[in-house]
């Protein structure tokens, strides 16, 4: 049974086509060593959706799924 959590219905919504054009078209990535745009979309949007309120709880909340950062894309 798979199931559709909140945030891959947050996902589904992104287009990822349209957000790399306007990444492209801003230089968005230009400084970028390792952490990408998309990188951070991501990581802000599932902060928001587990209701995270700083960095702490964020870097606390990601270390702890470790094992699924592939599924996120990061």
């Amino acid at each position: 049974m798979r199931r559709n959590t909140v945030f891959g219905q947050l996902m589904q919504l992104l287009s990822g086509h349209g957000f790399k054009q306007s990444v492209e078209r801003y230089t968005g990535d230009r400084y970028t060593k390792s952490f990408s745009c998309w990188q951070q979309l991501i990581v802000l949007l599932y902060s928001q959706a587990r209701g995270l309120q700083s960095l702490r709880d964020i870097t606390i909340s990601l270390g702890s799924q470790r094992r699924k950062w592939y599924h996120l894309g990061l």
